[in-house]
């Protein structure tokens, strides 16, 4: 009996640093919201947590973000997604809305398994290297409640281009230096301005040479490349909103990947450009 339970424990040490690792990695070039400021309670009812735990070994953990479109789907990203794939059956995926504090139980916070998941068939990312067509959906088995601070977002026009200052939420840590990170347990908010594609490109190619086809007119960029402000680990999948002319949120962008450290002066941060998606967002959400 006692050699059973040191293997079942050894086997469990060994899941647990198999989910961590996966977690991690699929947070990889990620957002961090660096530079921001603890957001007003309710002020971003789309925003969610995907969290991933296993039953009484290890406690849910924030490891992506995401965005209420309806009652029963969440928009986020692929390589969040992929976390699924590898880890999904050590434990359960869950996503939290309503959430303020993502340390403790809160009386806004509901909870709602993942009852299926869709990654965009065009998906080019792998570990080594970010991907374009970063987006995916996830379909909630009991749906929300929505009230005003579980919300759903709107999308925008599409094919339309964003520009001027947008909006960034997130639990991502809150400042980096390429090693150390500190995470929030209050959600974060940073306004952050829209830079062309053109100049993204720019940007990241003289930091990594080579890399200018990594961003394409599926994406969307934001600055500043004077660095102190950015999206970069913990909030891939989160939403970059704008406030259009009648002052009500559009999601525009997805978290998508960085460069790390992400303050780096020069270092833009790259989003999914949600518009160039309409038509399959709308096919995903109507035939399933």
């Amino acid at each position: 009996m006692t050699s059973k339970l040191i293997v079942l424990a050894c086997l469990l040490a060994v899941a647990h640093s198999r989910v961590i690792d996966v977690l991690r990695r699929n947070a990889h070039i990620s957002a961090r919201v660096v530079g921001g400021h603890d957001a007003k309670p309710g002020e971003f009812p789309h925003q969610v947590s995907l969290q991933f735990g296993i039953p009484e070994i290890m406690p849910s953990t924030h490891f992506c973000g995401g965005s209420i479109l309806n009652e029963r789907w969440i928009l986020t990203a692929v390589h969040c997604l992929e976390a699924i794939d590898e880890i999904g059956y050590l434990g359960h995926f869950v996503v939290k809305a309503g959430k303020q504090n993502i340390s403790r139980v809160e009386e806004t916070e509901q909870v709602s398994f993942v009852e299926k998941y869709f990654k965009h068939e065009n998906y080019t990312g792998t570990e080594e290297e970010p991907g374009t067509s970063d987006i995916g959906l996830i379909k909630l088995k009991t749906p929300l409640k929505l009230n005003e601070r579980v919300a759903k977002i709107a999308l925008p026009k599409k094919d339309s281009e964003p520009t001027g200052q947008a909006i960034l939420s997130g639990w991502g840590a809150i400042s980096d230096n390429g090693e150390n990170q500190d995470l929030p347990q209050i959600l974060q908010t940073v306004d952050l301005p829209i830079i062309s594609r053109k100049e993204c490109r720019q940007a990241i190619a003289t930091i990594i040479p080579g890399t200018e086809n990594l961003v394409d007119e599926t994406n969307v960029c934001t600055g500043p490349l004077t660095g102190g402000h950015s999206a970069c680990s913990g909030d891939s999948g989160g939403p970059l909103i704008v406030k259009n002319k009648n002052g009500v949120a559009e999601l525009i962008g997805i978290v998508s990947w960085g460069v790390s450290p992400c303050t780096a002066p020069g270092a833009p941060s790259v989003y999914v450009r949600v518009s160039h998606f309409i038509d399959w967002i709308t096919q995903k959400m109507t035939s399933n």
